[in-house]
């Protein structure tokens, strides 16, 4: 499972060539949380390169950030049988589900707008959409070429 989420982290890493924002990325920010009071999620999360090895729970850095106006936060974890799979059951969100994402010691709100499975080739779910969103992805269990997308709007913090 480690190396299928590699694959996926190092395809979705070249998202930056075909047109999407890369944000620069300040150290001070790496002890953050994120809160799923549904799934019984609460925990830190890194914030590291999509081709770094991931070992919990992510945001990607070249992705968006809550901070960010108009950006879309891609945060990833592991699925399946593993200690550090973080993200088994995020396919039980449904809309209007409530995901809190704290960063820089600032607590943002996002409400969950769409559950979905795509396509491991379907990296345009990271791209900024021209608002302040929040994107959960996943491996599916049992189906390695088929990614679970949480796709949430933000509605409390910087918009």
């Amino acid at each position: 499972m480690k190396n299928i989420l590699k694959v996926l982290f190092i395809f979705f890493g070249t998202l930056n060539l075909f047109g999407c924002n890369s944000y620069e990325y300040n150290e001070k920010f790496k002890d953050s949380n994120i809160s799923i009071d549904k799934i019984g999620l609460d925990m830190k999360y890194d914030i590291l390169s999509i081709e770094e090895d991931v070992n919990g729970v992510v945001m990607f850095e070249e992705c968006g950030r809550p901070d960010i106006g108009k950006s879309n936060t891609v945060i990833g974890a592991h699925s399946g049988r593993a200690r550090n799979a973080y993200f088994n059951e995020i396919h039980k969100l449904e809309v209007g589900d409530e995901i809190k994402v704290t960063y820089n010691d600032i607590e943002y709100v996002y409400i969950v707008e769409e559950v979905k499975e795509v396509n491991d080739t379907e990296v345009e779910v990271l791209e900024d959409k021209g608002k302040s969103m929040l994107t959960l992805l996943t491996c599916k269990i049992g189906d390695s070429s088929k990614r679970i997308i949480v796709i949430c709007d933000m509605i409390n913090g910087k918009n």
